[in-house]
């Protein structure tokens, strides 16, 4: 049976278009894979507190790119325009989900992050 038709606890990966397999064909990196999939799930699994830890993974990576610790952008295969709205589409994102998508899978600067950094906060700080 193919990964994608089994779920190991919970029922929050059921999409037509799973978050690993979006991770996978972008080749995300550890970092912008976990803040990627808390921003994609929080709303159908831990709510505020994933979004807490996007956030915390966002703080990481901001630290490793001040310290030139991280690879060049463009090693990574960002995802077009189309693609990253296919997904956000197919899971139920809102506008600023799919903004801070954007800028995570997109990201080509330290102040890049930053500016994602502060449009999470402003979701946080909307949630209920």
């Amino acid at each position: 049976m193919p990964a994608n038709d089994r779920q190991v606890g919970g029922n929050h990966y059921r999409s037509k278009y799973q978050h690993w397999d979006f991770a996978i064909y972008h080749n995300l990196w550890y970092m912008e894979g976990q803040i990627t999939k808390y921003i994609t799930r929080h709303r159908i699994k831990n709510g505020k507190a994933d979004l807490e830890k996007a956030l915390h993974f966002v703080d990481k990576l901001i630290e490793a790119a001040g310290t030139q610790k991280t690879l060049p952008p463009a090693m990574v295969d960002w995802p077009s325009a189309q693609e990253l709205s296919e997904y956000v589409s197919i899971n139920n994102l809102t506008v600023p989900e799919w903004k801070v998508l954007r800028v995570f899978t997109s990201w080509e600067s330290e102040d890049d992050l930053k500016k994602g950094r502060y449009e999470l906060r402003d979701i946080m700080e909307a949630y209920p």
